[in-house]
């Protein structure tokens, strides 16, 4: 009775902390328990009052560009669809990896850190598609501009902007509604008008990858080197170091969820179980977490829950020996001044190899066929790079 009336406070909004403390002899007493059966979802489709309006807008635009949040992760063939038929450029936040081909001719990037290929598309277009993102995008000005928004989250719709046109429902229903109603009204680019939203697509995937390559010529090299050994279906979980940050802008995925980050949250070690969890997950997909020395040693132990389990797995270790994106920071705004980023590690072969995991050292040199011995093993499997301290791309020294 007690639990039942704290849950109605708290359903009720009372503005109080509630406590619930429960009695050891409680928890040990025996009791009939249901199961609760599983909750059916459907995708929710979109107003038909909202599609043909949405329509107009993307058909009077000079120049239309889509960006794609994770809300689009179920949507890849419709937002290809639909950026083929208005030819228009697709830029993405990191949690909407693999929703496009990076191949695409009109792929244009990721909006993460200081490399901003979308705030680029924005200021010289008329017309922002956003599907299924918070739009949390610094430096975004989208004033005298057209804004058409899908999100399946009417709370989210008009956050941080207010859309022109509002489209309440699932991205991929959303978006193919959209698509059959421009093939309606029998929507069709002349071919000038084609050919020069081509050009500005091409024109800003080349400055983007320019960009990138220009900024971090050895992290898209060793990113390059991890994607050569791997295929479309296999998962690359982003650890938050410095070759994660970099693998978010170059790594090429090729399906939705195959490239997993901690979004906003920055979480320091949280790449090892999320690859164990993704393994477990898609079992007929190799999984690699990327790992810098200070993260991994948070979440180390897990090591020994993926030995355990007999869970397949390769962690790459990037060792700087460093707090690397603070001690950069340290040197480059704060005159060298250095406190608390200098780490003292174990021997991570041997710690490794305690917890019953295979591991190994190699240089950036040698990392492709180093990476295709560990992913050759049975179980968990750590392979170590000493690397130096690098650039993060939000904290640009130019």
């Amino acid at each position: 009775t007690t639990v039942r009336q704290a849950f109605r406070r708290m359903a009720q909004g009372r503005p109080r902390p509630v406590a619930i403390e429960i009695p050891p002899d409680t928890l040990s007493d025996a009791a009939d328990a249901g199961s609760i059966k599983p909750e059916q979802t459907h995708p929710r489709a979109p107003s038909r009052e909202s599609i043909p309006t949405a329509a107009d807008a993307l058909i009077s635009a000079r120049l239309p560009v889509i960006f794609a949040g994770g809300g689009a992760a179920g949507a890849s063939e419709e937002l290809r669809a639909l950026s083929e038929i208005l030819c228009a450029p697709v830029f993405t936040t990191q949690m909407a990896r693999g929703v496009v081909d990076p191949d695409h001719p009109l792929t244009v990037g990721v909006n993460f850190g200081s490399v901003m290929p979308g705030i680029r598309a924005v200021r010289e277009s008329d017309c922002l598609l956003a599907v299924g993102t918070r739009l949390l995008v610094p430096g975004l000005d989208l004033k005298g501009k057209t804004l058409v928004r899908i999100d399946i989250d009417p709370g989210e719709i008009s956050r941080n902007f207010t859309p022109t046109v509002a489209v309440e429902g699932d991205s991929a229903h959303s978006l193919s509604a959209i698509a059959d109603s421009l093939r309606s009204q029998g929507f069709a680019l002349g071919e000038a008008e084609r050919r020069g939203r081509e050009q500005f697509s091409e024109r800003l995937r080349r400055e983007s990858a320019g960009e990138i390559r220009r900024l971090a010529p050895v992290q898209t090299s060793i990113v390059g080197d991890m994607a050569g050994e791997l295929d479309a279906d296999d998962i690359v979980v982003a650890g938050v170091t410095n070759i994660g940050y970099w693998s978010i802008l170059s790594y090429p995925a090729r399906r939705p969820r195959t490239l997993l980050t901690s979004s906003y949250f920055a979480s320091l070690g949280f790449s090892l179980p999320t690859a164990i969890g993704a393994k477990i997950g898609a079992p007929e997909s190799r999984v690699v977490a990327i790992s810098g020395d200070g993260g991994f040693m948070y979440m180390s132990s897990e090591l020994s829950t993926a030995a355990t389990l007999g869970i397949t797995l390769v962690v790459l270790l990037f060792n700087n020996g460093a707090y690397g994106a603070s001690r950069w920071d340290q040197e480059h705004r704060y005159g060298g001044r250095m406190y608390g980023t200098d780490l003292h590690n174990p021997d991570f072969l041997a710690l490794a190899r305690a917890h019953g995991a295979w591991a190994d050292s190699t240089s950036v040199d040698e990392l492709g066929p180093a990476l295709r011995r560990a992913l050759d093993q049975d179980g968990p499997s750590l392979l170590e790079i000493r690397v130096d301290n690098m650039m993060p791309p939000f904290q640009i020294v130019r």
